[in-house]
């Protein structure tokens, strides 16, 4: 009886793949799962609209859309580390020198009805895979926008206008790295950086295919 129950246990708790649902490894995502999410080569990628540059681990498509879709509207919170995990591989590839880095992430709008903001669990666990520093409040989003992806580039321009607020000095010596999930127009990290209005560098765990044509 008592082995029955250990096993029922071991059953209740055990963590599932999020991706092929099997309970082998006992993580959020096995390791085949995770094998098989596809890096971008390594470049840098360039908005021609914004003139925004920006890096991308991969392509918001198939598996990689699945995690990010989880952890940002079903509030699998677990999913931060291996989206995390693979934009930290992708950033070991791109072999881009060591500087003072600070790490963060596009904010969400502090009366927000969210349990969490999914690109700051995304940025901490990129912080702690890196050992670079991370800081969320040193930009505040002070207006309630409308969703971007209703809106065309001019209006998503128009609506991120006057979003973003700075809330202390930034660090003069610091780079500092955007970290959000995927980047479309890059109209939110564009008002970001005037915010900022500092060295920085963009980095989002993916990005939409109209980069790649």
């Amino acid at each position: 009886m008592i082995k029955f129950f250990e096993k029922l246990l071991d059953y209740i708790f055990c963590k599932k793949c999020y991706l092929c649902h099997e309970y082998e490894e006992n993580i959020v995502l096995c390791s085949k799962c995770y094998s098989k999410l596809e890096k971008n080569q390594v470049k840098i990628f360039i908005n021609n609209e914004t003139k925004i540059s920006f890096y991308a681990a991969g392509i918001y498509d198939g598996n990689l859309k699945t995690l990010i879709r989880g952890l940002k509207f079903h509030y699998q919170k677990e999913l931060a580390n291996p989206i995390a995990k693979f934009m930290y591989e992708y950033w070991e590839q791109l072999k881009i020198k060591p500087d003072n880095y600070i790490v963060i992430a596009v904010p969400q709008y502090t009366k927000t009805k969210k349990p969490y903001n999914h690109a700051q669990e995304i940025a901490r666990e990129f912080a702690k895979l890196t050992g670079y520093k991370y800081d969320f409040d040193l930009i505040k989003r002070i207006k309630k926008t409308k969703p971007q992806y209703k809106l065309n580039h001019q209006e998503r321009k128009e609506n991120l206008e006057g979003a973003f607020k700075l809330t202390k000095e930034i660090d003069k010596n610091a780079v500092y790295i955007i970290i959000d999930d995927i980047i479309t127009t890059s109209a939110t990290v564009e008002q970001m950086q005037k915010t900022l209005n500092s060295k920085n560098i963009v980095f989002c765990a993916s990005m939409t295919e109209a980069y790649l044509q």
